[in-house]
Order: C-alpha cells, then sequence, then structure tokens
C-alpha cells in the first residue's frame, strides 16, 4: 500500500483530479480522459488509503484466533461464531493459517474445541463451544493441572458429605449418622432429590466470536 498523504481540511477539487462512478477511485490525466481512466478526487484518494492503513494496523492489533463475547445474534465483520462450522479456507486465509500452528488443531476434526481440517481439501472446522463455560488455561500453575489447550473437561461437584437427620439408633442404643436399614440390610431412609439437570454458577448467555 502506498505512503499515506495528509489529508487536506477543505473539500476544493484539485485540478486534473476528476471522478469517476463506476470505479475504484484513482487520480491523474486532462479531464477529457477522465471517462476513460477513471480520475477521483484526491481527497477521496486519501482518504481510501488511510482507510486500508488503519484496516491493516487493526488486523495486526487483533489477530486471527481472538476470541471475544459478543451481545448479538450474529457474528460481526470480520469474526466467525465459534459454532463447529465449516469455512473456506480461501476466504479465511489468515485463520486457517493461524489454526495450523495454534495449539488448538485437532487433524481428526473430532474434538469440539479444537480447530479441525474440514473436508480436507478447501475447508476446515471451527471450534464448537457453544453453551460451554471457558476456563483459563492453567499452563502449568497446578490448579486444574493435566489440562492442554482447549481440552475438555466434563461437569463435577467437589466431594463432600450429607448428613441424615434425625439419627439413627443403633444396636447399643448409640445415636448414629446414617440411614434406617430393614433386617434385610435395605435403606429405607435418604435425603431428598434437589437440583436439576446440571450443576452451573449463575450466567448470562452471549455469543462467542473468533477472529478471522
Amino acid at each position: 500500500m502506498a505512503d499515506l498523504v495528509p489529508l487536506a481540511h477543505d473539500a476544493v477539487w484539485v485540478d486534473q483530479i476528476h471522478e469517476r462512478q463506476d470505479g475504484e477511485l484513482q487520480q491523474g490525466g486532462p479531464p477529457d480522459l477522465a471517462a476513460d481512466q477513471g480520475l477521483a478526487n484526491i481527497q477521496a484518494l486519501q482518504l481510501a488509503q488511510r482507510t486500508a492503513f488503519l484496516k491493516d494496523a487493526l488486523d495486526l492489533l487483533i489477530p486471527p484466533g481472538f476470541a471475544m463475547s459478543y451481545f448479538g445474534e450474529t457474528a460481526p465483520t470480520g469474526w466467525l461464531e465459534a459454532n463447529g462450522a465449516l469455512v473456506s479456507r480461501t476466504t479465511y486465509a489468515r485463520l486457517w493459517e493461524y489454526a495450523q500452528v495454534s495449539g488448538a488443531y485437532d487433524p481428526t476434526g473430532a474434538l469440539d474445541g479444537h480447530f479441525g481440517p474440514g473436508n480436507g481439501t478447501t475447508t476446515f472446522k471451527l471450534p464448537d463451544l457453544r453453551g460451554q463455560f471457558v476456563r483459563v488455561w492453567d499452563n502449568g500453575r497446578g490448579v486444574d493441572p493435566g489440562r492442554t489447550l482447549a481440552s475438555w473437561q466434563a461437569d463435577e461437584i467437589k466431594e463432600h458429605r450429607h448428613g441424615i437427620s434425625p439419627a439413627v439408633a443403633s444396636d447399643t442404643g448409640t445415636a448414629v449418622q446414617g440411614p434406617a436399614q430393614t433386617d434385610d440390610g435395605t435403606n429405607v431412609s435418604q435425603t431428598e432429590l434437589f437440583g436439576g439437570t446440571e450443576t452451573r454458577p449463575k450466567n448470562h448467555a452471549l455469543m462467542l466470536c473468533i477472529k478471522t
């Protein structure tokens, strides 16, 4: 891309610079060649150059593979939802290049939280993180050991006990905690069922998107 030229503060037309409505912004040539050579307002050309420069700079600030939560039902321009879809290796060449060296690429395509090979030639698979919480990778700290990047972890409740009340008397008359039993050893008391179909914290549902 050409070096940026400072934009003029006024909107005047520059000599020999004309506007073409059916092509890209260009400059140069006498007025009578405007229809053939596609000449444009110099300020508009400079603005187009600056816009391209800022886009390139933004791509460097937010690299492909960056993930963010988004308040919307459709991913914004330049992003894709992490929904396991197969997408073009050509259209999203930067993301495909990153996916292969990300440390979260599964050549079998079987792991939901990883990039995959897609059809093996023209597409690749996005990670599918819908309906899942994201946990920061332990990376050697030891709080959540044995994990690799993007690995999946099943739900779990930390080991604990529940008391049985009231206490049940033993054969010696001593009060003990535990379920009462019949003569054949069958339990006849237990805690009541409580809870739903999963263990989860309070939460809000947002879309997780990946930078392309």
